[in-house]
């Protein structure tokens, strides 16, 4: 039986389960690469990884792998931040679903006009509350058709010509 050190110890419980394979030959690298020293910086990367990383989330290594191509100096990337914000932080907003369905057709709009100018984010904010109790209402009353994509394109437009 190895004798794995305490480094590759905290390493290996820190990598994901379902990926846990081949901890003899993972430890052959951790020594061919000399890791024991960075151990704290590999396992705090690896958990960054884990945590924020999609693509390393989907497609992750096996430790050996990870170990040989220096994974652990990858760039982490940061969480998304939201496109604009709420301008009632501290009110429960409780249509997100609505919110969500008209920044559906918002954000694409905004993307093909370079988006919003800065002194325009506020009122862009209330402009989707705005219409997404609208589409709430609609919904409610079963009056809510696709048609309203357009009736939320032709608001966008007539916001940006107004301010």
């Amino acid at each position: 039986m190895t004798d794995y050190t305490a480094g590759f110890e905290r390493f290996w419980q820190a990598y994901p389960k379902y990926k846990r394979k081949g901890k003899g030959a993972a430890f052959k690298s951790w020594q061919k690469h000399n890791l024991e020293d960075k151990a704290a910086d590999i396992v705090h990367a690896l958990e960054a990884q884990c945590q924020h990383d999609d693509h390393f989330k989907k497609y992750t290594p096996l430790p050996t792998t990870y170990l040989n191509q220096g994974r652990y100096d990858d760039d982490i990337p940061q969480p998304a931040r939201a496109y604009a914000p709420d301008p009632e932080p501290d009110r429960p907003f409780e249509q997100d679903k609505y919110v969500a369905s008209v920044k559906r057709v918002a954000v694409p709009w905004l993307w093909r006009r370079g988006g919003i100018p800065e002194d325009k984010v506020g009122g862009f904010a209330k402009l989707v509350r705005s219409l997404a109790e609208d589409a709430k209402e609609l919904h409610e009353r079963g009056e809510l058709t696709d048609r309203y994509a357009k009736v939320i394109r032709r608001e966008l437009n007539d916001y940006m010509e107004r301010a």
